[in-house]
């Protein structure tokens, strides 16, 4: 079982299609120039979860029980986001590149997740940044680029709707690493806390692994035709 978990954060501020984005995804109803401000900051935020805006701020993975490997921002990457907007490009393409390598050397195994948003956002992710051809790669069930059973959603079976990650950790007896919560990765990313966010992904991939453990996924899956 290949385990994958992202962060994002919304894109640039010079994306193309955000001011049609921001003005689509506005409250209407507001006239006072500060809330329509204040709602305006709110739902550019809010883009971090829309794959086709957002950008992957941090990847994190792993194969079976071996160990859990990382890519993303770096301090490096910070001191150029606000002269160099292409940075969140660049690190973006730099995550894909490592997590398809691994994709590739796993490919007798299922990819698993918490809820589906990671495959929506990894498959936006490599059609923006010319990795489409990574989506073709065999996995048991069918290729990436096409809804099929190599994905596996941790987050199906434990009722009509899931609890958050960490809810099910606690009801599991699950220790829960990494110090954030999701809606604190934008404003930590803001902050430059950037190894703080890397820990915070690489805890929840450690927690996937042991929440697909409990669930009976920990064995490996062959090829299938």
């Amino acid at each position: 079982m290949l385990y994958l978990d992202l962060e994002t954060i919304p894109p640039p501020r010079t994306s193309p299609g955000l001011d049609a984005a921001l003005t689509h995804r506005r409250d209407k109803r507001l006239t006072d120039p500060a809330k329509v401000a204040a709602d305006r900051d709110e739902t550019y935020r809010s883009l971090s979860l829309v794959p086709i805006h957002g950008r992957i701020l941090c990847a994190a993975w792993c194969i079976d029980d071996g160990p859990i490997m990382s890519e993303g921002w770096t301090d490096l990457d910070l001191e150029m986001r606000e002269s160099d907007p292409t940075v969140y490009d660049r690190v973006e393409s730099r995550i894909l590149e490592a997590v398809f390598s691994s994709i590739r050397e796993a490919r007798g195994h299922q990819c698993a997740s918490y809820r589906l948003f990671d495959l929506h956002f990894l498959r936006a992710a490599a059609f923006r940044q010319g990795f489409a051809s990574e989506l073709r790669w065999r996995l048991p069930g069918g290729p990436l680029d096409k809804y099929a059973r190599h994905w596996l959603d941790l987050s199906v079976g434990w009722g009509d709707k899931a609890p958050p990650l960490a809810e099910l950790a606690a009801y599991l007896g699950l220790a829960k690493g990494g110090g954030l919560t999701g809606a604190e990765v934008y404003p930590a990313f803001l902050r430059g806390e950037v190894e703080r966010i890397r820990a915070y992904c690489e805890g929840d991939v450690r927690l996937l692994r042991e929440v697909g453990g409990r669930m009976g996924y920990d064995a490996e899956v062959g090829d299938e035709d």
